[in-house]
């Protein structure tokens, strides 16, 4: 039924954007953690609204820390005066680290959270084996009286239960991916190829479309497109009969339209069920055949909305505890929906910059990203997943104060604009070692700076050209220094430590940038005795250096000279040849553009 506006509403917009290097501000969010729930009351109803139940597995149940897509499809229609009523047995979603249903975590309550879905669910099978989730829109519903099972007691149907109970006007089909991809659950699919399977799924879709049908047979129906993410080639396969199904059922009186939804691969936080975009591409698409069936509704909104992705809420940092010399252990809370946390940390004493320090990950998501994360918490496996909630800085430098800060992620989906508040701690222990310094190209130099540790005399520098192992030293008292009189587009490598200490900093890679160089000048070829050809060139700005290319007329050109000067004689020539002269600036190793073309005969 429709709900009205509730407490505890966590809009995309609540919290406002922080730069990556600034500390978020968590003062707008309810407090996070596992008791948050969101709270709602029944509202009064618009007489004679538009009935639309929409029934699908875990895409659309969604999982706590989810905004859904039905969530955009009830902004879409009623944000802008649709009346609607979304009708259905449950208003909840899943936990998805503990896989337990019941949960009302959304990312905002304020929509109604109505609706017949549930992870897991398949169009049709056999429901006698309820602990694994086998049961099916179309098969029998007669589960005990649990809040979180379909229970139509006496119905042929789960959907057709659903069907009377809640007279929709309209459903929304979203399911038949775990038809397609649990092959192995159903002994009738033993030995069929994906074409095959295809065709019995869509066979499975039309029998519960007649079994909705047998509720109330004017009852129209949305069907949906399933994902590519998973079962490819058969969710290929599938998707193409779809149009098949339509045209045998449509009619005049019980429509049957379908929604192709977009791929969202890009737009998932698990590799399969979608973050915030991708909720909202999908709801698009259903909001167009909504239109279609009925004009009181609308169609998509143009632009979209377009909101930030992973969670709405930040992690609560504890008062960070020393953990030994040059270490600090972090604790802390995450924001309900979120099972991974980066952790940063910076230099305050040194105003330095935040500095990416790990990136928790569950071990499940580790599995099938191993690219993603540094560490993994859990295994592949077990449940409940249990995120990391703990983190211990090494490295540190005794004496220095820093600063730490979180930011959450739900799987893929990491936030990129709420960072928790900043914690500070001071780690005991000796001055240690500096973290990778910056280095910045100027011409012919390179300014290398650091992160001041404080309680130091001072900083060896030191500097080598790349592909030797010839180290240059200088010092500072500072946080940075200048290195000069380098090679223009030559790659050197820069280093620092503390004076008093043994350790280097890790290295890095800078080319110094060259004069801006001007066109090389066509060269004047004048004959010299001997068969030889003087080439002149007048200079070019920013030049250092010039090289002097020759070929036969039309042949290969070769190099026969780099020289500071601008005038060459060249060795002894072939009479009768022409000769192509072309000269290329250089400061450094960085070249500019080559010169027009300069030919001559040798007579």
């Amino acid at each position: 039924m429709i709900r009205s506006r509730v407490m505890h509403v966590v809009m995309a917009g609540a919290l406002a954007a922080a730069p990556l290097a600034l500390v978020g501000s968590s003062s707008a969010a309810p407090p996070p953690g596992p008791g948050y729930q969101c709270s709602s009351n029944d509202g009064p109803e618009e007489p004679n609204p538009i009935k639309i139940m929409i029934a699908g597995d875990s895409i659309t149940n969604a999982s706590a820390g989810d905004y859904t897509w039905p969530y955009w499809l009830w902004k879409d229609q009623d944000g802008r005066g649709a009346n609607v009523d979304f009708v259905g047995r449950f208003q909840d979603t899943i936990n998805a680290n503990t896989r337990e249903q019941g949960s009302r975590q959304y990312i905002d309550c304020d929509f109604d959270q109505d609706h017949e879905a549930r992870p897991g669910v398949k169009l049709w099978t056999d429901p006698d084996n309820l602990p694994n989730g086998k049961f099916g829109f179309g098969s029998a519903a007669n589960y005990q009286n649990n809040p979180v099972y379909p229970y139509y007691p006496g119905a042929t149907s789960w959907i057709r239960g659903a069907v009377t109970a809640h007279t929709p006007d309209i459903i929304v089909l979203f399911a038949g991916g775990n038809d397609l991809a649990r092959t192995s659950e159903e002994p009738e699919l033993a030995g069929l190829n994906d074409q095959q399977i295809a065709a019995f799924v869509a066979g499975k879709l039309k029998g519960v479309i007649a079994q909705a049908r047998l509720g109330n047979p004017d009852v129209d129906v949305v069907i949906t497109t399933v994902p590519t993410t998973s079962a490819t080639s058969r969710a290929g396969r599938y998707n193409a009969l779809l149009p098949g199904v339509v045209s045998d059922l449509n009619t005049a009186n019980a429509r049957v339209v379908l929604a192709t939804l977009p791929g969202w691969s890009n737009h998932t936080w698990d590799g399969v069920h979608p973050d915030a975009v991708g909720e909202v591409a999908i709801a698009a698409a259903i909001d167009d055949k909504l239109h279609a069936i009925n004009p009181a509704l609308f169609a998509r909104p143009n632009p979209l909305p377009t909101p930030k992705i992973g969670p709405r809420m930040t992690a609560v940092l504890d008062p960070p505890a020393l953990d030994g010399d040059n270490k600090v252990k972090l604790t802390w809370t995450l924001p309900f929906g979120s099972d991974r946390t980066v952790v940063y940390a910076r230099n305050k004493s040194g105003n330095g910059p935040w500095v990416r320090k790990a990136d928790l990950v569950l071990g499940s998501l580790r599995y099938y990203y191993p690219s993603v994360g540094t560490q993994a918490c859990g295994t592949v496996y077990t449940l409940p997943q249990t995120p990391c909630t703990t983190y211990t800085v090494s490295g540190l430098s005794g004496g220095t104060e820093y600063e730490f800060m979180l930011a959450s992620a739900k799987g893929l989906a990491l936030s990129p604009d709420l960072r928790s508040a900043a914690v500070a701690a001071t780690p005991t222990g000796p001055v240690g070692r500096i973290d990778a310094p910056a280095a910045v190209a100027g011409l012919h130099a390179v300014t290398v700076s650091w992160t001041n540790l404080g309680g130091v005399p001072g900083y060896d520098v030191q500097w080598r050209q790349g592909g030797t192992n010839v180290w240059k030293s200088t010092t500072s008292a500072g946080s940075s220094r200048v290195i000069s009189s380098l090679v223009a587009g030559r790659a050197y490598a820069f280093r620092v430590k503390a004076q008093g200490t043994a350790t280097w900093s890790t290295e890095v890679v800078a080319k110094p940038r060259a004069n801006a160089l001007a066109v090389g000048k066509k060269p004047v070829l004048t004959k010299v005795s001997g068969k030889k050809i003087r080439a002149t060139w007048a200079a070019s700005a920013g030049a250092l250096k010039y090289q002097v290319q020759r070929r036969v007329k039309g042949g290969a050109w070769k190099v026969v000279a780099t020289t500071t000067a601008r005038t060459l004689v060249s060795k002894k020539l072939t009479k009768g040849k022409t000769y192509e002269f072309r000269i290329r600036p250089f400061d450094g190793d960085v070249g500019g553009a080559y010169s027009p073309t300069a030919k001559r005969k040798v007579s």
